[in-house]
């Protein structure tokens, strides 16, 4: 919006609903993104902890870990949801 060079005043508002509609739009919008962080996570990791060596590798430690992540992260809005 562009506002003309001599005024004085500016007007702004504010209402609940604008502000209910646009955090929702940002939940919404973020969703898609939690499970590609998840498996970005677990592909660094994997890569990370790669060796050639089947004895010294420890992707599946870090593959473990990000899923520890996950785990505990829905564990705990599952414990919110539950209480309220």
């Amino acid at each position: 919006e562009s506002y003309p060079n001599n005024t004085i005043w500016r007007i702004e508002t504010f209402t609940e609903r604008s502000f209910d509609d646009e955090f929702e739009r940002a939940i919404v919008n973020d969703i898609p993104l939690v499970p590609a962080v998840f498996t970005i996570m677990s592909v660094f990791t994997c890569l990370v902890f790669w060796r050639r060596d089947p004895v010294l590798s420890r992707s599946l430690l870090g593959f473990g870990a990000v899923i520890s992540v996950l785990l505990s992260i829905m564990t705990g809005y599952g414990l919110l949801f539950t209480i309220g």
